[in-house]
């Protein structure tokens, strides 16, 4: 199959999944979700005729969503939507973890092009500064969402850059410059956090030393601080309020983290299924917990965390061996990035985190591939 080698193949394979908010609306909606579903089965039907084959990373894959579908079911919040999500999602990632083991370079292309237009096209709609009922929105949505996309937008040019000129060339370091500006154009206080952390790794990655193992360490001891201790209402008070220029409350969030933690004391074990309605009874406008772990925990309970977590033990053991090197130097700090964002939005379902997890868990066939050219 040569057309596997293609790298318009891949982009057209990859554009569904990316989500953009202009294509997401309106009149492109059915159109994107046709070309999903179509995308879905055609990687299905590459994957099971070419390879058929699952290592670990798949396994665990399988079993969280497999869990996550099978949770929804017995607390009937399972929807055909909510199912299409589910499996979609989990396609994808299980085809690429494959096609990173036989065209990694491939998949790194299509990426870099795909974020790189979508990240330029966006910064154009920044500078019209396009409104709509009143919120202003642009080529790749809200402020929140921007920062979701362009996070691994930057991640994604350095791979690129490094993989094929072995250093970051001049049209990619203005790329990157590109998607900080934006971040600090949108004016979300996450997304302002996020700026300031790549542009101080920039400056010491090549003194940084710390393990991703380490990473999730130091996210565990955010996350009980913040969620958990509410620390930040106390110690970062005037970070907060000063220059991010946000109540401690997080624009509201702490008290969706209370009903959340609330509920999972009642089912903890498997939670109340993908689709609960837990917010959406206490707030009509809002289904989500702007949480990663807390709607984790919410939808699948703690087999769903542990089995979550299994995951990323997986990816720190591939990691180990190549803790040096500045691929998984990036890689291990983009997805602590991701996890941060993680503490105020739900993003660990986005296809843009999982992307980060898979060129992670693949971070040896990335150098080895770096060493050839």
């Amino acid at each position: 199959m040569n057309f596997l080698n293609s790298k318009i193949f891949m982009v057209i394979i990859l554009f569904p999944y990316l989500n953009i908010y202009f294509f997401s609306n309106g009149t492109f909606k059915p159109v994107i979700y046709i070309w999903g579903i179509v995308s879905f089965f055609s990687t299905l039907l590459i994957f099971f005729t070419i390879n058929r084959k699952l290592d670990r990373f798949d396994i665990l894959v399988i079993y969280y969503f497999t869990f996550t579908i099978l949770v929804a079911l017995i607390n009937r919040t399972l929807s055909i939507g909510i199912f299409y999500s589910i499996i979609s999602l989990a396609g994808i990632i299980i085809f690429l973890n494959f096609y990173c083991k036989i065209n990694l370079k491939n998949f790194i292309s299509a990426l870099y092009y795909l974020y790189t237009t979508a990240a330029l096209i966006n910064f154009f709609t920044m500078i019209i500064n396009f409104e709509e009922s009143g919120e202003t929105f642009y080529f790749l949505g809200g402020k929140n969402n921007i920062a979701m996309i362009l996070l691994p937008t930057v991640i994604i040019v350095t791979l690129y850059s490094y993989l094929i000129k072995k250093k970051l060339t001049l049209i990619n370091k203005l790329i990157v410059l590109t998607c900080l500006l934006s971040m600090q154009i949108s004016e979300s206080g996450t997304a302002l956090v996020i700026t300031l952390l790549i542009i101080l790794f920039f400056i010491i990655y090549k003194k940084l030393f710390i393990r991703f193992s380490e990473y999730l360490f130091i996210y565990a001891l955010l996350f009980f601080s913040m969620v958990i201790f509410k620390l930040q209402e106390t110690i970062l008070n005037n970070f907060i309020t000063g220059y991010l220029n946000k109540d401690v409350t997080m624009s509201g969030r702490t008290f969706l983290w209370d009903i959340a933690l609330d509920n999972i004391k009642q089912n903890w074990l498997i939670g109340y299924g993908r689709g609960n309605s837990i917010i959406n009874n206490s707030n009509s406008h809002l289904s989500e917990v702007h949480n990663g772990i807390l709607e984790i925990l919410l939808s699948t309970g703690f087999i769903g965390l542990i089995i979550f977590i299994l995951i990323f033990v997986l990816i720190n053991r591939k990691m180990n061996n190549y803790k040096s090197h500045v691929f998984v130097k990036l890689l291990s700090f983009s997805i602590f990035l991701y996890m941060i964002m993680g503490l105020s939005e739900s993003v660990f379902n986005q296809f843009q985190f999982w992307v980060l997890l898979i060129l992670a868990y693949n971070c040896n066939n990335l150098i080895k591939q770096s060493e050839k050219i």
